[in-house]
């Protein structure tokens, strides 16, 4: 193997303790490497310990295959973080080319003032950074016996897509072979992991299509209930951590409320007339169904208890008379409760195949009608909130998004 990093075609196929396998196996060559070197004992102990730093660092990596994510950003995020950490690092940061410009996408530990957001190539001074893209060689700064700065490509599937940039403090000896390694490694653990988690949000993309395709109506109500739902919890939260992850949850949920309706008869779903009691039956198990669907693809991303509930209980009554559990009151999760208010205020709204739209008046009147009953009352009162200050905010959501 020699000091080649492990490329993405050698993980095709394996399973994950196969990867760890590999990886565990190629650290064990370079510590073989670094043994069979005329070194000095100090400079041989500390290549190994920066070799172990790595293997603990590539490892660490591995997980990204298995960690929930809900933005390919988050993944930068959490590798520069491993980065700062594991290379004894002042900072690092993550540049991606975009429109011809290299754009910070991520940074830990670099002052604002020492980072240029936009690398242009026309820019002289920007020269060195082209260069890494261009070339696809790293560039070492040595700043002293024991400190490097270090730009290193990014690398995906025989593209250079852009650099990892790393500001070294804290290092006896400087930028080692065992750091260059594991950089490489990065960037092959990074074009499966990013593979991985697309293809999760492509497949909760797909079902949303899959549903639309049945029923024309639901992929405008969806989007348009998700718009909704997130302007409450914005009103209703503030922007503190538990409105960032109901918000997040919707993103990935919200557009799949209504999945469960795949599994109903499309001569039920579309009947122009009113649903006798037995269909009606038919309908209420579409909560249920759709948990059944998208749990596997939900349950990898970071806010799957979320998007479960969410689907599982929006069709919930604060009364207690909802289904399918017949939940009440706070026994709701609020991530449900608030998608009940959206849901109905669009339903009721929009056309449907056997009547007109409501007038946007008569359905907030129904809506605050129903406070204590069929919804949350401070719900209720934060969507009431929002129409009597920001009605331009609820009027554009109505606008046919398809």
């Amino acid at each position: 193997m020699g000091d080649k990093a492990i490329n993405k075609e050698e993980l095709v196929g394996l399973t994950l303790e196969e990867v760890i396998e590999k990886y565990e196996n190629r650290f064990k060559e370079l510590v073989q490497k670094g043994k069979e070197q005329e070194v000095t004992i100090e400079k041989l102990l500390y290549e190994n310990k920066e070799l172990l730093r790595s293997s603990a660092a590539v490892n660490y990596l591995i997980e990204l295959l298995t960690k929930k994510y809900n933005t390919i950003g988050d993944i930068f995020g959490d590798i520069t973080d491993r980065i700062v950490k594991d290379m004894d690092a002042e900072g690092a940061a993550i540049y991606l080319i975009e429109n011809g410009e290299l754009v910070v996408k991520v940074s830990n530990g670099i002052p604002q003032s020492d980072i240029k957001t936009k690398l242009s190539r026309d820019n002289e001074e920007h020269k060195k950074f082209w260069d890494v893209i261009d070339k696809g060689e790293r560039y070492i700064e040595k700043v002293s016996d024991k400190e490097s700065n270090v730009l290193h490509p990014i690398e995906i599937y025989g593209k250079i897509i852009g650099f990892f940039r790393v500001d070294r403090a804290k290092n006896g000896i400087g930028y080692t072979s065992g750091n260059s390694i594991g950089l490489d490694n990065i960037t092959s653990l990074l074009a499966v992991a990013i593979d991985y988690h697309s293809q999760i949000l492509d497949f909760v993309t797909s079902l949303a299509t899959t549903l639309e395709a049945k029923d024309k109506y639901t992929k405008g109500h969806s989007d348009r209930v998700t718009k909704y739902a997130k302007q409450i919890t914005r009103e209703l939260c503030g922007t503190g951590s538990k409105g960032s992850e109901i918000e997040a949850a919707l993103d990935i949920a919200g557009v799949l409320h209504d999945i469960g309706k795949e599994g109903i008869p499309d001569i039920i779903l579309n009947k122009p007339d009113k649903l006798t009691d037995e269909e009606f039956e038919e309908v209420k198990k579409h909560p249920e169904k759709g948990v059944e669907i998208v749990t596997p693809a939900l349950r990898r991303t970071q806010y799957a208890e979320f998007g479960i509930q969410l689907i599982l209980y929006h069709q919930e009554r604060y009364d207690g008379k909802g289904y399918p559990k017949g939940l009440k009151g706070e026994g709701i999760p609020l991530i449900a409760r608030i998608l009940a208010v959206a849901d109905a205020f669009d339903a009721m709204t929009s056309e449907r195949p056997y009547r007109k739209g409501m007038p946007i008046e008569k359905a907030i009147g129904i809506i605050n009608g129903e406070k204590s009953n069929q919804f949350d009352p401070e719900v209720v009162d934060a969507f009431l909130k929002i129409y009597k200050e920001r009605q331009q905010d609820i009027t554009n959501i109505m606008k046919p998004s398809y």
